[in-house]
């Protein structure tokens, strides 16, 4: 039976807008549509759904100040590096190497119902994968992050960066440049997608960059920056049920890789036919037991009894057998009681 519990729906931003934030929207829009029908993107529907989507032209005002054409351009580049760098076709078999290494993945969710992306640097081997294959791999979680959040009906994601047990073995020199890249396309290609990343377990090198270079961010980027120096405090931000064990949660989840295969409807059929088979043949191998394990009367026993016998004589033969064969086989031998139940009947003829 399927499920009768609804996804949620996903917010729409434009329902929050006011007349002069909502005449900059549908000025977008109408641009952006026009612009994916000209590039032919039309005639992929996933595509042209996913470019146009209304959400992500309010998250584009939003960055821009609701400057139009400002944030046009910025959907051009956008689209323009989707199309670039195959973001719509980074497949799991690219990034199996990071994969593999389990040193980022999405687990829970924050107070606010943002899928949260759980990273430990101290998985992080330097020269494992090229750089093109790191930046593929984030951009693969953020893709798998983005589905989440929007069938959460939040549109943004939250990070938890653990950095406890980092240290030399960790560090890679291209690990600068990489995130740098990877910022600047977070910045013009994911939007208002970043609810709040939670620094978890900074040390005083960490603190003291942070302090030199957070005079330089927007207010905006700092307020999406929460550092916590202990996992109780993660609390604050998440329920217990949601965070990890090593995090100061309930949650006993195990990343593994590879990910189990989902089994496919014609291989359930014929798992299920199998498991009726091996069904069927327990069930005759118990009736067999059952039918040898009966009690029989003794071969070459000839009573000629009955008549001399009352119907009182038989009741009590009758509930002594039931009485005795409720025991199992290991704790009364059925022929012994088929022998002993015979004698019986042979020592009240007597009587």
């Amino acid at each position: 039976m399927e499920s009768t519990q609804q996804k949620p729906k996903v917010k729409q931003f434009k329902d929050d807008l006011k007349e002069k934030e909502l005449k900059a929207f549908n000025e977008l829009k109408a641009k952006v549509v026009e612009q994916c029908k000209k590039m032919k993107l039309d005639e992929d529907q996933v595509k042209f759904d996913r470019y146009t989507e209304d959400n992500q032209c309010v998250r584009l005002l939003w960055a821009r100040e609701f400057k139009v054409e400002k944030a046009f351009e910025m959907w051009k580049k956008w689209v323009d590096w989707r199309i670039d760098f195959k973001a719509d076709e980074i497949k799991e078999e690219d990034v199996a190497s990071e994969l593999q290494s389990g040193k980022a993945f999405w687990h829970g969710m924050d107070k606010q119902g943002n899928p949260c992306l759980v990273v430990k640097v101290k998985y992080h081997r330097p020269g494992v994968s090229s750089q093109d294959v790191v930046l593929r791999y984030f951009l693969y979680l953020l893709e798998e992050g983005i589905s989440k959040c929007e069938q959460a009906g939040t549109g943004k994601v939250s990070v938890i960066w653990d950095r406890e047990g980092f240290d030399k073995k960790n560090f890679d020199s291209n690990l600068f440049s990489t995130f740098k890249k990877l910022n600047q396309i977070m910045q013009d290609n994911y939007a208002e997608r970043l609810s709040t990343i939670y620094i978890l377990h900074p040390n005083w090198f960490f603190k003291t960059i942070y302090a030199v270079v957070k005079p330089f961010l927007t207010s905006r980027t700092k307020s999406k920056i929460t550092i916590v120096d202990k996992t109780e405090e993660l609390k604050k931000f998440f329920e217990p049920s949601e965070l990890l064990i090593e995090h100061g949660g309930t949650s006993d989840y195990k990343f593994v890789y590879p990910f189990p295969k989902p089994i496919s409807d014609e291989k359930a059929q014929e798992q299920n036919a199998n498991q009726q088979q091996q069904n069927n043949l327990i069930v005759k191998q118990v009736e067999k037991q059952e039918q040898e394990e009966k009690p029989l009367k003794p071969e070459n026993v000839n009573i000629e009894c009955d008549e001399d016998l009352t119907e009182e004589d038989y009741r009590k033969v009758e509930d002594e057998i039931s009485e005795n064969t409720n025991q199992t086989s290991s704790e009364y031998d059925i022929s012994q009681l088929s022998h002993n139940m015979f004698n019986k009947v042979l020592t009240m003829k007597s009587k």
